[in-house]
């Protein structure tokens, strides 16, 4: 049930992508063009480099490019959810599915499985134009730590998403709330710029938050080559956002569902 679950989910979602091959062209486009921008600025600091990128060779293309592989998996952790809710919503398709012997965390997940998928696709031609195109070194990558820090990064950052979702289901609204989560940990996680720059105050708010940990580990992992091990500290923190915070977010949303159906907005059920 759950992987025809999500294929007809991912089969629906290419659809509505897949509207031309010039589509594809301009998504490509667009990733060269915000790649270039990233490269340009850090050949303008390179120089110059702030203490704080110097444990990573004082290359700000190279931190920038993990920040921006990061960017899309959280983008999608925390969009895809809610998107996927509010699209089916507006089609008129929640309540059909809701119907169905497919359980809430299934119909959840399998929301989100081609915005994920879509977003590895991107990330897979980020790294090739910051090797190919831009020189980035990623020879000492260690692939396995990086996939697992990339792995427990969307599972902590996602019932972030979910609770979104839940808002969408319950008041019809999320995106503020979704605008305002974004920025904020695009502010505070050291996206593009290390955490130390910032004030004393909000870097002991940076390491509350799961991205923070994220970030730390995916850069160690392709950028100095750290093993699994030596990352671990920042894993198993992101580990515990994860087994927290995902029973509390598909809990929250199935109590939205509920609620919904007490008041009548899921015509269906």
């Amino acid at each position: 049930m759950t992987a025809r679950l999500i294929y007809a989910f991912a089969r629906r979602d290419i659809m509505a992508r897949s509207t031309s091959p010039f589509s594809w062209v301009v998504q490509i486009a667009s990733l060269l063009f915000f790649a270039s921008m990233f490269f340009f600025i850090g050949r303008t600091f390179d120089q110059s480099a702030a203490p704080s990128l110097r444990g990573f060779h004082g290359h700000y293309f190279a931190y920038a490019l993990v920040g921006l592989v990061f960017a899309r998996f959280q983008t999608a952790a925390l969009q895809s959810f809610a998107t996927a809710v509010r699209t089916d919503q507006t089609a008129g398709t929640l309540e059909a599915m809701l119907v169905t012997r497919a359980s809430v965390p299934a119909i959840v997940f399998s929301a989100g499985a081609w915005s994920f998928a879509y977003a590895g696709i991107q990330v897979v031609l980020y790294l090739l134009l910051g090797a190919l195109v831009f020189g980035v070194d990623l020879h000492h990558a260690n692939v396995l730590a990086a996939a697992l820090a990339l792995l427990l990064a969307v599972a902590a950052t996602s019932p972030v998403g979910i609770l979104v979702a839940a808002c969408v289901v319950a008041f019809r609204q999320g995106n503020a709330l979704l605008s305002v989560i974004a920025a904020a940990t695009s502010l505070l996680s050291g996206v593009f710029y290390p955490v130390a720059v910032l004030p004393r105050v909000l870097q002991v708010c940076a390491v509350l938050l799961p991205p923070t940990h994220a970030l730390d580990a995916l850069r160690q992992a392709v950028l100095l080559g750290a093993s699994v091990r030596a990352i671990w500290p920042d894993l198993s923190i992101l580990l515990g956002f994860a087994a927290l915070g995902m029973p509390l977010a598909l809990g929250a949303f199935a109590l939205a569902v509920r609620q919904a159906k007490r008041v009548g907005s899921l015509s269906y059920v």
